[in-house]
This record gives C-alpha cells, sequence and structure tokens, in this order.
C-alpha cells in the first residue's frame, strides 16, 4: 500500500505520522525516493525499512 509523499529539512530530517489500519496485516514499511508522488510500487532507492512487529 502506497504511503503519502513527505519532504525533510536541509539536514533530512523528517516526520511523518501514519495510523496503521486496524486489522491490516501490515508488518513493515519501506520509505524510498521517488521521482514522483502516487505511485503504486516503489521504484527507487531504498532510504528506510522499519519492521512494525
Amino acid at each position: 500500500m502506497a504511503g503519502t509523499a513527505f519532504r525533510v529539512d536541509e539536514k533530512g530530517a523528517g516526520l511523518w505520522v501514519w495510523k496503521r489500519p486496524e486489522g491490516g496485516d501490515y508488518d513493515q514499511m519501506i520509505i524510498t525516493r521517488e521521482s514522483r508522488a502516487g505511485l503504486d510500487k516503489h521504484t527507487g532507492p531504498l532510504i528506510l525499512t522499519a519492521n512494525l512487529r
């Protein structure tokens, strides 16, 4: 499930808050750098991966 685009400051710091849907089987979040917003699948380089369980 694609998230939303967000920006970081000049030091690379940013904050994004997302409420995980109840009953969803989401166990990992991946942040990538994409050329444009609204893509269904990531194509850009991996920035961060977080395990949610």
